[in-house]
C-alpha cells in the first residue's frame, strides 16, 4: 500500500518559529528531569520488590504474613514493570522536544510527536483497564455484600 499523506489544513512547509523551538527546548529539559526521577523512582520500586523477597527468604516469616508480603513483592514488580514504559517514553519525547528546540530539527519533531502518541496511548489503555478492574471490584463487593 503506498503512503497517503492527510491534508488537515496544514502547510507542507516547516513552520517551527523561534518562539516554539524555545517552549520545546523548555519542555524537554522539564521532561527529561521528570524522566530521570522516574527512572530513579523505577529503581526504588525495583529494590523494594528485591529486599522483600530477600526478607522472606531470609526470614522464618510463614503463613499468611509471608504470602502477604510475597504478594506485596509482586505488586511492586508488577507496578515497577508497567512504570517503565510511559518513562521511557516519556524521555524519549524530551530528547526529541529539546533536539527539536535546539537545533529545530523535523526528524526529531516527528519521533517527538510519535513518542507523545505512544505515551498516551499506554497511559490511555491503562487507565481503561484500571476503570474496569475498579468496576468488577464494586460488582464483586455488591455480591459479597448481597450474599
Amino acid at each position: 500500500m503506498e503512503n497517503q499523506t492527510i491534508d488537515a489544513g496544514f502547510s507542507n512547509t516547516s513552520s517551527i518559529t523561534t518562539q516554539i523551538q524555545e517552549n520545546l527546548r523548555i519542555a524537554g529539559k522539564w521532561g527529561r528531569f521528570l524522566a530521570i526521577l522516574g527512572f530513579i523512582g523505577l529503581g526504588f520500586m525495583i529494590l523494594g520488590s528485591i529486599s522483600m523477597f530477600a526478607f522472606i527468604s531470609n526470614s522464618r516469616i510463614s503463613g499468611s504474613n509471608g504470602m502477604t508480603m510475597s504478594g506485596i513483592g509482586f505488586l511492586y514488580l508488577a507496578i515497577g514493570i508497567l512504570y517503565f514504559f510511559p518513562t521511557l517514553f516519556l524521555l524519549r519525547l524530551s530528547n526529541a522536544a529539546l533536539n527539536t528546540g535546539l537545533y529545530g530539527n523535523e526528524t526529531d519533531l516527528e519521533e517527538m510527536t510519535l513518542n507523545l502518541k505512544k505515551l498516551f496511548k499506554f497511559i490511555g489503555i491503562l487507565t481503561i483497564i484500571t476503570i474496569g478492574i475498579y468496576i468488577l471490584v464494586i460488582i464483586f463487593s455488591l455480591i459479597a455484600l448481597v450474599a
